[in-house]
């Protein structure tokens, strides 16, 4: 009788477990492609937590995930395995109200105010938030976030400045989605073809090798303007650093693209975007030091 007892928990147990291991086609692993946030609340489904720079967001595609923070909430989106944060206000526009605002939230409440290393939206942010009742598109809502950020001693930052953010963070990578849009537009009516061998490279990847300082990271080419860095590792100590491309590792004839890192600056596991012009004229990308003509770390994409 043991043994019947025993052979008929076991199979329970193992239908339990092969219940738990099969695979949901209606979830996606889910992330940002445009700038990386910790601590915005999500709800998809039954499915609930706080978003993080590591780890992809578990999400159900038969719901839309809704983010908030307190009891704020933005605009119900698609969930899909590559979303951009600016979705959650709407259409991307600088006439957009609901946009204008959710910029200037999330930049103004960022923990260190670095867009460099993403947007931490602390504790007790949401706490402070679960105390409000405005809408995205409130004609007021600088004044009502403001009476809140106000008791934590913050106040949001100068609208005119953080939508300027807004443009050199978010706005090189939607310029070219819309540029490329239009040329596309402009061959078909013209019936001529394009040349560019770059819509190819879209989607590739490229490890960057640790040669100097602890650089690591990897390099993602989200379309023909931009590039995206995730989990950029780098300990600042180098002089006049910048990133670089070239053919074939000949960074010596190579350009640089994007700021120079910030001497003195570590980065950890941080997402950076980088506009670039061409993506025809290199293969390769390095952590490159000017002063002394010295690779830090670089990698390689496929030709």
């Amino acid at each position: 009788m043991k043994k019947i007892i025993s052979f008929a928990i076991g199979c329970i147990f193992s239908n339990l477990i092969y219940a738990g291991n099969s695979q949901d086609n209606a979830q996606v692993n889910a992330q940002f492609i445009d700038l990386s946030v910790t601590g915005l609340h999500y709800q998809s489904g039954q499915i609930t937590g706080f978003t993080d720079n590591t780890n992809p967001l578990l999400l159900r595609t038969d719901s839309n995930v809704i983010f908030s923070i307190g009891v704020l909430k933005f605009e119900s989106i698609t969930a899909t395995n590559k979303m951009r944060l600016l979705d959650l206000a709407g259409p991307v526009s600088t006439n957009n109200i609901a946009l204008i605002n959710t910029s200037n939230l999330l930049i103004s409440i960022d923990e260190d105010l670095d867009l460099t290393n993403g947007i931490q939206i602390s504790k007790e942010m949401h706490t402070l938030f679960n105390d409000i009742n405005v809408d995205l598109n409130d004609e007021h809502f600088s004044d009502i976030i403001n009476g809140q950020l106000k008791k934590v001693n913050r106040l949001l930052l100068s609208k005119q400045n953080n939508i300027q953010s807004l443009i050199d963070i978010y706005y090189p990578a939607f310029e070219c989605e819309t540029n490329q849009s239009n040329n596309k537009q402009k061959l078909e009516s013209t019936g001529e073809k394009s040349e560019s061998k770059s819509g190819s490279k879209i989607g590739q990847t490229a490890q960057l090798k640790t040669l100097h300082h602890r650089v690591s990271g990897q390099i993602e080419i989200l379309n023909d303007c931009t590039l995206r860095i995730t989990d950029f590792t780098y300990d600042g100590k180098g002089p006049d650093t910048f990133f670089y491309v070239a053919r074939d590792g000949d960074y010596k004839n190579g350009s640089q693209v994007g700021d120079q890192l910030k001497r003195g600056q570590s980065y950890k596991n941080n997402t950076l975007l980088i506009k670039i012009d061409q993506l025809d004229d290199f293969n390769s990308i390095s952590v490159w030091c000017e002063d002394f003509s010295v690779n830090f770390g670089d990698g390689f994409f496929k030709d």
